[in-house]
């Protein structure tokens, strides 16, 4: 998919989506730039490219290199590798898929159990904090986004986990100062 991205006369941003196609071809960094520099050409706006967006394979660092020296034997000065960004979503993407990979999914612990059932709880202020902790679902990709859930909501360490640890302590007769 190749789309343009530019600010038109009146100031506002535009988005055009020039190319939707497969590719039939290997996919190299010379092939890319080939296609890239037909769709940007058929449409004449090959001297106007400022930058190029992609996912960071090696592929595409190929195809802006290839693309540079395309557009300079068509009289075009445009410096590839400096005006090339990788996707943000697409590392974000990249960079949450290895941490969920590292997560060790099993059962429900007698941790999950203990809270999921309420135990020594006699306050509703305190039924509703355990609430929040307790784990629905019974595939793995919901329990992954629920731990990943609690350990995002124990990084600001309020003072209701304190409890919900003392009193975790104190049902698995564990003493601390």
């Amino acid at each position: 998919m190749i789309t343009s991205h530019y600010v038109d006369n009146n100031f506002r941003v535009q988005e055009d989506l020039l190319d939707f196609a497969h590719i039939l071809i290997s996919h190299t960094g010379e092939n890319l730039a080939e296609h890239v520099f037909k769709v940007l050409s058929d449409y004449n706006i090959h001297t106007h490219l400022f930058c190029v967006t992609s996912n960071n394979a090696s592929n595409n660092g190929k195809m802006v290199e290839r693309l540079t020296i395309i557009l300079r034997e068509h009289g075009v000065t445009w410096d590839g590798p400096s005006h090339h960004i990788t996707c943000l979503a697409y590392v974000l993407n990249l960079a949450v898929k290895k941490f969920l990979s590292t997560l060790k999914i099993g059962a429900l612990t007698t941790e999950d159990e203990w809270i999921s059932k309420g135990n020594g709880i006699t306050d509703s202020n305190e039924s509703s904090s355990h609430r929040r902790y307790q784990i629905k679902g019974d595939n793995e990709f919901d329990h992954v986004m629920q731990k990943i859930h609690k350990l995002s909501n124990l990084i600001n360490y309020t003072l209701s986990h304190l409890q919900d640890f003392e009193l975790f302590c104190k049902a698995v007769k564990v003493t601390f100062m």
